[in-house]
């Protein structure tokens, strides 16, 4: 007679994961304070209070995402999806500029290898809840 563990292993952690958390949540930090600091200095506008809400929420998602909360990972998924569709609105718009191509080539690259990590088995796999 075996005696069957309470717990199941979970999943092995992806480090890329962990680093665009840990990247998120500094960035979002490093805005919050910026704006913040431009808000206690007088300088309110709305821009700004939009600014550090975004900030803020920057924060929160990338905790989640380290927490591997699935709302997080389908959240980043549509943010780098319309960051690629406003790279492609920027090359139309432009009217094909080299800068402009050069953006879309360079966020097709990052934010298309975060969507391709992100939907993954084995990154999906971290995220679902055992509940």
């Amino acid at each position: 007679m075996s005696i069957q563990p309470l717990l199941q292993p979970s999943p092995p952690r992806s480090k890329a994961i962990t680093a665009i958390a840990w990247l998120t949540i500094l960035s979002g930090a490093y805005i919050t304070f910026s704006a913040g600091s431009a808000l206690v200095m007088g300088r309110a506008s709305v821009g700004l209070v939009v600014t550090l809400a975004a900030a803020l929420f920057t924060m929160i998602a990338g905790a989640a995402l380290n927490q591997r909360e699935e709302w997080a990972r389908q959240g980043f998924i549509f943010v780098q999806a319309l960051s690629i569709l406003g790279a492609v609105i920027r090359v139309v718009a432009s009217g094909v500029s080299v800068g402009a191509v050069f953006g879309l080539v360079i966020t097709l690259a990052i934010n298309g290898w975060i969507v391709t990590t992100l939907r993954s088995p084995a990154v999906r796999a971290e995220f679902e809840d055992d509940e």
